[in-house]
């Protein structure tokens, strides 16, 4: 962690990463435990950089991948979305990067994972600082609460029609 550049509170997670690394990520990643299949999630993620992009990576790319990764009950992964090697558009500027969907079917873990990418262009190191890392499960509602619903909202319209009758 640093003390230097936090978003909120006193730290961030600093990340340095040096010419000759090619494509080897620096970063953290952190599992969690989920079974809410068919849940809605949502993360979210802010990076900053205070020493530019020096060659970091190829045309076109950025410094920074945001990877939300599921996988099943023997560790396998199932799918893995990511916002693709994004460019910090400003030095010194929190930047904010966000992905969600929903959890796919045979989901047991889902790793979030922080990277600052570096490629074989690089002319110094990059630093990359990242912040307020967040993961959001919104629960689906069971199959018998939707069941029930559809029943009470079926019985509100009988009412209804016999009452117009």
């Amino acid at each position: 962690s640093s003390a230097d550049s936090p978003n909120s509170g006193s730290y961030a997670m600093f990340a340095a990463n040096a010419p000759g690394n090619a494509w080897n990520p620096q970063g953290s990643y952190q599992v969690i435990a989920n079974s809410s299949v068919g849940s809605s999630w949502s993360a979210s993620l802010y990076a900053l950089t205070d020493t530019g992009t020096l060659g970091a990576a190829v045309a076109g790319t950025g410094l920074v991948d945001f990877q939300i990764q599921f996988i099943n009950s023997t560790w396998g992964n199932i799918s893995t979305i990511e916002t693709g090697w994004s460019a910090i558009n400003a030095n010194d500027t929190w930047q904010q990067f966000n992905a969600n969907g929903v959890i796919p079917a045979g989901t047991a873990y889902i790793s979030v994972y922080d990277m600052a990418m570096i490629g074989p262009g690089a002319s110094g190191t990059v630093n990359v600082y990242f912040d307020d890392n967040s993961l959001t499960v919104t629960p689906a509602p069971e199959p018998t609460t939707l069941a029930l619903a559809g029943l009470g909202g079926a019985a509100a319209l009988s009412l209804i029609r016999r009452r117009k009758s």
